[in-house]
């Protein structure tokens, strides 16, 4: 994320979208330093998490309902922050003065961000289907899959913006 606003500041102009570009920044390395730590202590020892024991979970890991009140707030606003990065750049490539195709064009290329958001809110569901479970190898096919498909997917959306050159020759 802070590459690809990084990006933006080198595409857009100062003004407002450079004070968007910087809060989202800061909120972004915030989230970091707080979602770092929470994330670490669900369970002490950390190998704790993939134990099947129920005992081990229960003396050793916080309660399921308090990691679901934990990680809702916090997946909740990475999705907001992946919904801002994706929304920061709009208005002021709608202020082109591009022809209404060409515009539309960069819309969409700066848009497909909005596919990642979308795997996220299927991952955040998928998460909160089966955190109750305390056998994680269930579902955690699942999960890697979309985990993963939500990092290619950004990879592809954050360097696609780049690639435009190669679709419009």
């Amino acid at each position: 994320k802070l590459a690809v606003l990084d990006m933006y500041l080198h595409i857009f102009p100062p003004g407002r979208v450079r004070v968007a570009i910087y809060t989202a920044m800061g909120l972004n390395a915030a989230y970091a330093v707080v979602f770092l730590p929470l994330f670490l202590t669900i369970c002490i020892p950390t190998s704790a998490f993939w134990s099947l024991d129920p005992v081990v979970h229960r003396n050793k890991c916080r309660s399921k309902h308090s990691q679901e009140y934990r990680l809702l707030p916090l997946l909740a606003a990475n999705m907001v922050l992946d919904l801002a990065v994706v929304l920061i750049p709009l208005p002021s490539i709608w202020q082109l003065q591009l022809p209404p195709q060409k515009k539309l064009f960069v819309t969409l290329m700066f848009s497909i961000g909005l596919v990642v958001v979308g795997v996220m809110a299927w991952r955040v569901h998928t998460t909160l289907l089966y955190i109750r479970t305390l056998d994680w190898s269930y579902v955690l096919g699942t999960l890697a899959l979309q985990t993963h498909l939500e990092l290619w997917l950004g990879i592809l959306a954050a360097n696609l913006p780049l690639m435009g050159p190669l679709f419009t020759k």
